[in-house]
């Protein structure tokens, strides 16, 4: 992947990362930084303060060199901007609001389909709460004439049995 982003971003105006301490999103994001490409992060809640010996060293070497040359660091949550606002230090100008970007449906209105279809792309996680997609979805077909339609498409991390009893 390294040397197929590395060729890419000579043509990239602006990269947003979905940043997270690992071995996937860090060395892209540092690629970003040597090629002098631009980019965003979104951190997801990923990245925040930890007492962990490896994060410590990660943090000193890459990560936090990582947020503050990002244009934007954006949150989702007020526990995140506060997380990351600690987590870089006072004074830190990049921090920004970005809200979800899917907008509200307006479910009265007739689009002329057979049935609602949801899509759930991501890891079938607690903290990612898939199974209140299914609650959702059960309160919506008793209040409509249409089929509910709804594909998990993620890997399991402990919520799949769950998802699948709802």
């Amino acid at each position: 992947m390294l040397p197929s982003l590395w060729h890419s971003l000579k043509d990239a105006d602006v990269v947003h990362l979905h940043l997270a301490r690992d071995l996937v999103m860090l060395p892209a994001a540092f690629l970003c930084l040597i090629r002098r490409t631009p980019f965003v992060v979104q951190t997801h809640g990923m990245i925040d303060e930890s007492d962990k010996k490896l994060a410590k060293i990660l943090d000193t070497l890459i990560t936090l060199r990582v947020l503050r040359a990002s244009k934007r660091c954006f949150w989702l949550t007020p526990e995140e901007q506060t997380s990351l606002a600690g987590f870089l230090g006072p004074g830190h100008g990049t921090l920004e609001r970005l809200v979800n970007g899917v907008p509200q449906a307006d479910a009265a209105v007739d689009k002329g389909t057979t049935s609602f279809e949801f899509l759930y792309l991501a890891r079938l996680h607690r903290r990612k709460r898939p199974a209140v997609l299914v609650e959702a979805a059960t309160l919506l077909a008793k209040t409509i004439a249409k089929p509910i339609e709804v594909a998990f498409v993620g890997p399991d991390e402990g919520e799949e049995s769950e998802v699948r009893r709802k």
